[in-house]
């Protein structure tokens, strides 16, 4: 055997046995997931997206092709899905679900009480494969029919998704974003867009809707600050806050931006609704100088769905925006998700929803990537590392 050939191979299974799955660079990590399944990935210059059929989804992005991977991976899955074939979700960047999380409508409690025992992921978002109907270098579009979706007071849906998955061009992000990449930034640039379409009986409000939801999970990282521009004053900001109180050392209102602390470390969760939303939100990684800008299409006068457990008067009212964090697992493997969803309509037989979510990513030296950040977040990033740490 070749010596070089064998080195590589070596230095290939020392950085599996050594590494999580979640510390390999994006080369490594596509080889890792050919061994469970089928993967795609899409490129453009420099820029690599690694797509999957399991849920339509985002495995990750990155810069270059070894570059730093995005998504989070549940590690614990993914082996299970290589060893034994199986193919459960296991995280990703860009996923698809469905809303409403909560109110009597809610898809995730199987017809019981809504109460956190009840809690139950359908099928559909745990183990569906969604058929590949086409692909190219930059773009590959699923499409899944008849699809069953039944809500908590039993109501039925039956509905045909499709998924594109499309990568840009520094042209498109340029033209996307309004803004000129510096040379000196790494990016990569895709969007996901979702259709949802009605092949039943015509939707009802009083019977509940369903409408996409996109949902990334990210790495947590005790550097990484959530950015969440709003329209408003702080007084009057209607912001959601799940499973914790509003600590200043994990969200803090300043300028016209709710900061939240994006580490994976402790359970909660924020939102805004659609007369605060902006249609861009983000992240930054400060020890790191990555940045991340998530711009999606948002329904000025739309209908949101709620995400509260409760019993609601108006279930559509809800979030347009969310950050979830998750708390620490016992490998220390944290993440948080950056959510964005559509409106909901009372759909005709053969009319559709859809939903466009874009997630860009800077790479490089503060200063350029302040002026992105000011640019479409309006949000200086120097100093950021202070803003939760201290409260300045």
């Amino acid at each position: 055997m070749n010596v070089k050939y064998l080195t590589i191979i070596i230095s290939s299974m020392l950085s599996f046995a050594s590494h999580s799955q979640n510390d390999l660079r994006f080369n490594e990590l596509v080889a890792y997931i050919k061994k469970a399944e089928s993967p795609m990935v899409l490129q453009q210059e420099d820029a690599r997206v690694l797509v999957s059929s399991n849920q339509a989804q985002v495995i990750t992005s990155s810069t270059a092709v070894n570059g730093y991977c995005y998504g989070w991976l549940d590690e614990a899955t993914l082996k299970k899905n290589k060893t034994e074939k199986t193919k459960l979700f296991y995280g990703g960047e860009d996923r698809f679900w469905l809303n409403p999380l909560g109110s009597r409508f809610s898809l995730y409690y199987g017809q019981k009480k809504i109460q956190q025992e009840n809690w139950k992921v359908p099928d559909l978002f745990v183990k569906a494969i969604f058929p590949k109907v086409e692909q190219s270098k930059t773009k590959v579009t699923f499409k899944k029919e008849n699809v069953e979706v039944v809500n908590n007071i039993g109501t039925t849906f039956n509905i045909d998704i499709e998924r594109q998955i499309t990568l840009y061009t520094k042209k498109e992000i340029n033209k996307i974003l309004q803004i000129t990449i510096p040379e000196e930034i790494k990016s990569v640039g895709f969007g996901s867009e979702t259709i949802v379409i009605n092949r039943g009986v015509s939707w009802e409000e009083k019977k509940g809707l369903i409408t996409p939801w996109a949902i990334g999970m990210f790495k947590g990282a005790t550097t990484a600050v959530g950015i969440f521009p709003f329209n408003g004053n702080a007084t009057s900001l209607d912001l959601s806050t799940y499973f914790f109180d509003t600590e200043k050392d994990r969200v803090r209102i300043k300028d016209s931006v709710v900061y939240f602390k994006t580490d994976g470390e402790k359970r909660s969760k924020i939102g805004l609704p659609r007369e605060h939303s902006k249609p861009v939100i983000g992240y930054y990684d400060y020890e790191n100088h990555r940045l991340t800008i998530i711009k999606y299409s948002l329904d000025k006068k739309g209908k949101y769905l709620s995400s509260d457990e409760e019993y609601l008067e108006d279930p559509y009212h809800g979030d347009v925006v969310n950050s979830y964090n998750n708390a620490s697992d016992a490998n220390g493997s944290t993440f948080f998700e950056l959510e964005t969803t559509a409106p909901a309509k009372a759909l005709k037989t053969n009319e559709s929803v859809s939903h466009l979510h874009q997630i860009f990513h800077f790479e490089g030296k503060e200063l350029f990537l302040n002026e992105i950040s000011k640019t479409i977040l309006g949000c200086e990033l120097m100093g950021l590392n202070n803003v939760l740490n201290s409260g300045k």
